[in-house]
């Protein structure tokens, strides 16, 4: 399934491909960084079921070599999943409860190679978050885990582009089952936006001269 990926950056790239020096990523990190702000939407597996995962991620861009923040991201797809109770009357009965399964995590990623067009960079997560189905009456589990991905994204247009990438998520703590039913590959396809672009061009381009700065 196709998703939308959103992104908000203001910097500029280099026309031709650059491999970013692994060596060199000290000297980046102590640059002024520049705010980046964004929809990560990606799709997983629970329980061998296809989900979606949403977040919201705020991180700090360090001339396009690397970035690091934080996001929040909850499950975005229906799951139901069937428990027999005994009701007010004692007698047998089957009621359904949604999975809720949200946590946030701290992130870095590493860019390995960026040009006018393409960007090629790895993320890694480190997350803590709860998994419970609403209505049933126990407390959340607390959970654990970590992601890695491989993203890749290639612009269109200066403002538009096709962003995807494969990774897999692992339950580091939380508990036998959680482990079995959550570790799983994630992935993600689709449209890309760089509002950075639309934001240099169309409006800052339009302040006032004496609220720009050289």
């Amino acid at each position: 399934m196709v998703s939308i990926l959103l992104a908000f950056t203001v910097q500029g790239q280099k026309s031709a491909p650059v491999f970013h020096d692994l060596r060199k990523l000290g000297a980046a990190l102590q640059s002024p960084p520049k705010l980046s702000l964004g929809l990560d939407s990606r799709r997983s597996f629970i329980s061998n079921r296809d989900v979606k995962m949403l977040g919201l991620r705020v991180s700090m861009d360090f001339q396009n070599r690397a970035r690091l923040g934080f996001g929040l991201y909850f499950l975005a797809s229906p799951y139901y999943r069937l428990f027999d109770q005994i009701d007010a009357q004692g007698l047998p009965t089957t009621v359904r409860h949604k999975l809720q399964f949200t946590y946030i995590s701290a992130y870095f990623e590493y860019v390995i190679l960026s040009s006018l067009r393409w960007e090629f960079s790895m993320p890694v997560h480190l997350g803590i978050g709860d998994v419970g189905f609403a209505g049933l009456g126990e407390d959340p589990k607390s959970v654990l885990l970590t992601e890695a991905t491989l993203l890749g994204s290639y612009k269109i247009f200066p403002f538009l582009g096709l962003g995807g990438g494969v990774g897999y998520r692992q339950i580091l703590a939380g508990g036998t089952l959680i482990r079995e039913n959550f570790n799983s590959p994630t992935y993600s396809f689709g449209l890309k936006f760089w509002f950075g672009y639309l934001y240099q061009k169309y409006i800052k381009k339009q302040a006032p001269i004496e609220h720009q700065q050289q």
